[in-house]
């Protein structure tokens, strides 16, 4: 028998047999990015875990929404210009400061997503000047790493969290999951 388990996240507290409530769990993220202090010129879902609880966000917080296309180009432009903005540090921060991104997923299980992200070390510098966040719904024990800003709950290492916009997954399957993301984040 396995000790990894299938933890469930229904729409709401009255959702069934859920573990946690994705209302709930949304609120509590909501709330700790409010009694951060710190503005955003845009929210950004990664796709496709992030985009509901980034357009929620979005309303809640009254942040103007980003899809993942504009923000991947935005980035890409930046980095084609990076000697240009390195020359002059007034005129970088004037024009980096207008684009500071809190992006959203659903899970950080081992960082893949944010190291993925983050593979070029001028884009972390971007990243670092613009004051852009990463933010998720659950952050998972097992994710060592220092991007994650703010998350709504902490799951254990042997969670395998289905969101309620997911298809049922059965145990096997998830359990199977589990260990390409341990093995991968070893």
């Amino acid at each position: 028998m396995s000790d990894k388990k299938i933890r469930r996240m229904g729409w709401n507290a009255h959702d069934g047999d859920c573990y946690w409530s994705y209302e709930d769990v949304l609120d509590s993220l909501e709330k700790q990015i409010k009694q951060s202090g710190e503005h955003f010129n845009f929210i950004c879902g990664i796709p496709r875990g992030g985009l509901t609880p980034a357009v929620q966000l979005s309303h809640s917080l009254k942040i103007n929404f980003m899809n993942f296309e504009k923000f991947i180009r935005l980035f890409e432009n930046f980095l084609e210009n990076y000697d240009e903005y390195m020359e002059n540090l007034k005129s970088r921060k004037f024009v980096l400061n207008k684009h500071k991104i809190l992006l959203i997923d659903d899970i950080c299980h081992s960082g893949n997503t944010i190291n993925n992200l983050l593979f070029e070390e001028d884009l972390k510098v971007i990243f670092d000047l613009t004051g852009t966040r990463f933010a998720v719904l659950v952050k998972n024990k097992i994710y060592k790493g220092d991007h994650v800003w703010k998350y709504g709950i902490e799951a254990t290492k042997n969670d395998w969290i289905q969101f309620p916009w997911e298809s049922e997954i059965k145990q096997e399957k998830a359990e199977k999951m589990i260990q390409n993301h341990i093995e991968l984040a070893e």
